[in-house]
């Protein structure tokens, strides 16, 4: 924990020493700069906060969320930081559950720098840091309902070049560390080393062709098994409008275990997604096909996903918004397939100049299991109170 702790404070250090620099910098004519802090108060309650099929427990979690969003960028440069601190609490409804060992701090970091060098080429990083209770954070894919406190980091340094207008060529370096504060038996750390090579060709002005390989290996610190994953995937884009655009592509996916008792996965993989925006409504669709990577157990599985998002804006103030996700779950060793079911209907109020907004949002999820003992059904309620403010910083 202190190690954690200790991780997070450098980093911000280091993320508040980028910040004055490029405050200073912006001084320039050519330079921008926006900085906007921002809180949020929320009220949730669950009807079921351990995701279990015969031991709910009613809970209320309150939580505090300040932070900030941080921009800076040249015609050369682009530095993005947004930061949110969380402290969660919370209390039962019930005599017999015991939520007391339940608050934590919460962090959620998301920060990504990029310098144009030549004309053509471009050096960046990307990281992400987020501690939290929550299993969906761990995967796409997750089918985690375990609550326990975790902390995982990525970092993403790439090299860009640019073709002139007939596409690019990007290579990534990604490092994944992932750790668990808690553990239950079949939870284990682990850490995943990632090559990415993404080439670029832009047929025309609004269609583009994208050819990604990755591989990868994840190495657990304990039992579990080590596996080394390999993917290719060419995809298609296509701006139809300038609020239409979608995608789809498909390719192979091949995962070799370490453990000689777990059978070596492959598969074809696809994704199609869907994005139209206006000014006053949104809309998003998603379906895939791959596999998880990350779980716990050696439970890995193979999943098709479909989401669907939308949102309206009505007389300017008001918004509200809609979606929900179904997923199957097919596990590879052993006869074990879930179905997951997710809804969830808000609407919020904003007012002063829109620098605050009074949300309400209700969620629902079930899940639908051939293994008895896994099922269960969530209730969530969200009250909450967003506060941002514009600095005016340019």
């Amino acid at each position: 924990m202190f190690v954690c702790q200790r991780t997070i404070l450098r980093f911000l250090i280091l993320l508040a020493s980028v910040c004055m620099i490029c405050a200073v910098v912006a001084q320039s004519a050519s330079a921008e700069m926006s900085l906007r802090p921002k809180m949020r108060l929320e009220q949730e309650y669950t009807d079921n906060y351990f995701r279990s099929e015969d031991n709910e427990a009613d809970i209320w979690v309150t939580s505090v969320n300040p932070g900030m969003e941080f921009k800076y960028f040249t015609d050369r440069s682009n530095v993005a930081l947004d930061y949110v601190f969380s402290y969660f609490w919370h209390n039962e409804d019930e005599d017999d559950v015991d939520s007391s060992d339940l608050d934590y701090a919460g962090h959620n970091l998301n920060f990504f720098a990029a310098h144009r060098f030549l004309t053509r080429l471009t050096l960046g990083v990307t990281e992400e840091f987020i501690r939290t209770r929550e299993p969906a954070s761990t995967d796409r894919f997750n089918d985690i309902v375990n609550r326990n406190k975790y902390w995982r980091n990525r970092i993403e340094p790439y090299l860009q070049y640019d073709i002139a207008e007939k596409g690019e060529a990007r290579v990534a370096y990604r490092n994944e560390q992932f750790n668990w504060e808690q553990t239950d038996p079949g939870q284990e750390d682990s850490s995943e080393n990632r090559g990415i090579l993404t080439l670029t060709y832009n047929l025309n002005s609004t269609n583009h062709l994208d050819l990604q390989g990755m591989m990868w290996n994840r190495d657990y610190d304990g039992d579990l098994s080590d596996y080394d994953s390999y993917q290719g995937e060419l995809t298609y884009r296509r701006e139809f409008s300038s609020w239409l655009k979608g995608e789809a592509g498909a390719g192979y996916h091949k995962r070799d275990f370490d453990e000689s008792g777990l059978d070596d996965m492959d598969e074809f993989i696809f994704h199609i997604m869907v994005d139209a925006a206006t000014d006053v409504s949104k809309l998003n669709f998603a379906f895939e096909r791959n596999m998880v990577d990350f779980t716990i157990s050696n439970e890995y599985f193979t999943a098709y996903r479909a989401d669907l998002n939308g949102e309206y804006i009505f007389i300017d103030v008001i918004r509200a918004y809609a979606g929900g996700y179904y997923q199957n779950s097919d596990y590879e060793n052993s006869s074990r397939e879930d179905d997951t079911y997710n809804g969830h209907v808000g609407v919020g109020y904003s007012f002063l100049d829109k620098m605050f907004e009074v949300g309400l949002e209700y969620d629902y999820t079930t899940r639908d299991s051939n293994v008895s003992g896994l099922d269960y059904d969530e209730n969530r309620v969200f009250l909450r109170i967003d506060f941002v403010y514009d600095t005016g910083l340019r």
